[in-house]
C-alpha cells in the first residue's frame, strides 16, 4: 500500500514537472514573439517618422 502511495506521488510530481516545462516553453515563445513584434514596429515607425524626400515641403513653396 505504501508503494502505491509513493508511486502516485511520483506520478503527480512528474505531471507537475511536465506542466511547468510546458508553461516555461510557452512563456519563452511569447517572449520571442514580443521581441519580434517590437523589432517590426520600430522598423515600420522609422520610415513613417522620416520626411518624404519625393514631395516638396509645403513651407518652402509658401516662403517665396
Amino acid at each position: 500500500m505504501a508503494q502505491a502511495g509513493e508511486h502516485q506521488f511520483r506520478t503527480l510530481a512528474e505531471q507537475d514537472g511536465e506542466r511547468e516545462a510546458t508553461w516555461r516553453a510557452r512563456a519563452l515563445n511569447a517572449e520571442d514573439a514580443l521581441k519580434a513584434a517590437h523589432t517590426e514596429i520600430l522598423a515600420q515607425r522609422t520610415p513613417i517618422g522620416e520626411p518624404d524626400r519625393r514631395t516638396p515641403r509645403l513651407d518652402t513653396r509658401l516662403a517665396g
